[in-house]
């Protein structure tokens, strides 16, 4: 998915972009998917990144659902993040 930024007006005139985004939070940060593979969800996150309510939420619900591999990545996961997406 990938959603474009828009112009939009203040009431004084100025001039500002904002990106509306419409969806469930907490739904993870990607989806991929191969033919040969079961769909890969991931949520990523900085170093010191914690998970909202909603983002443990949606991965409850993916750790449990058939044919969805869910994953929580950090910076310091390169090594796996190399591995699932090879």
């Amino acid at each position: 998915m990938h959603a474009r930024r828009t112009r939009a007006q203040r009431g004084d005139g100025t001039t500002f972009y904002h990106t509306p985004i419409q969806g469930h939070p907490g739904f993870p940060d990607l989806v991929l998917a191969r033919a040969d593979r079961p769909v890969l969800f991931a949520e990523l996150k900085s170093a010191t990144g914690r998970l909202t309510a909603d983002q443990r939420a949606w991965g409850d619900v993916l750790d449990a659902a058939e044919g969805a591999d869910y994953y929580l990545w950090l910076p310091r996961d390169w090594p796996e993040i190399e591995e699932a997406l090879e």
